[in-house]
C-alpha cells in the first residue's frame, strides 16, 4: 500500500474497543473522505462528525447544547465519537454519557470551595437523565446504525 492510500494505526481505547485513527496528513492524500458524497458530514476518523447533542432528525429544537450555563456538547460529542467507533458496546457509550452529563451539571452548578450547590442543579440533573433516557430508549437502533454507517464509509475510504 502506497502513502497516498489509508495508513491506519490500531489501537485500544479505554473501553476496549479497536478504533481506527487516520491522521489528518494521510486523510489530505486520500481522494475524497465523503466518498463521493455520500458521507457528506464526514470527518476523518468518523463517517459522521461529531455534532453535540442532537439526533437522526436533526432537528436543533429537539436536542439542545446546553441548559442554562450548563454545556452538555462535550458529552454528546464524546457519544457520537463512541458510537462511530466500530466494536463498542452501546451500553458502555452509554453508561459513560449519562456520567458525563451529571458531571457538566456538577461542574457548573454543584458545591464549589465555601459555596452551595445551586438551586439549578436538581433540574440540570433531571434535564440530564432525560438525554440519557432518550439515548438508552434507542440505543440498538442508533448503535446499529452508527456502526454500519461507519464500516462503510471504512471500507469506502479504503477503497479510494
Amino acid at each position: 500500500m502506497n502513502l497516498n492510500k489509508l495508513n491506519k494505526l490500531v489501537f485500544k481505547t479505554i473501553a476496549g474497543a479497536t478504533l481506527t485513527i487516520i491522521t489528518v496528513a494521510q486523510a489530505s492524500n486520500a481522494s475524497d473522505i465523503t466518498c463521493g458524497g455520500k458521507f457528506k458530514h464526514a470527518e476523518v476518523p468518523y463517517a459522521k462528525k461529531p455534532d453535540g447533542c442532537s439526533s437522526w432528525s436533526n432537528n436543533p429544537y429537539q436536542v439542545r447544547d446546553s441548559w442554562g450555563p450548563v454545556s452538555f456538547r462535550e458529552a454528546c460529542n464524546e457519544h457520537d465519537r463512541c458510537y462511530y467507533t466500530l466494536g463498542t458496546d452501546p451500553d458502555d457509550c452509554n453508561r459513560r454519557f449519562c456520567r458525563h452529563l451529571s458531571r457538566a451539571c456538577e461542574k457548573r452548578l454543584g458545591a464549589n470551595g465555601w459555596m452551595p450547590a445551586s438551586p439549578l442543579i436538581i433540574p440540570c440533573y433531571a434535564i440530564a437523565a432525560s438525554y440519557c433516557g432518550a439515548v438508552k430508549a434507542v440505543e440498538d437502533e442508533t448503535h446499529e446504525k452508527a456502526q454500519d454507517m461507519q464500516r462503510e464509509w471504512e471500507q469506502c475510504f479504503e477503497e479510494h
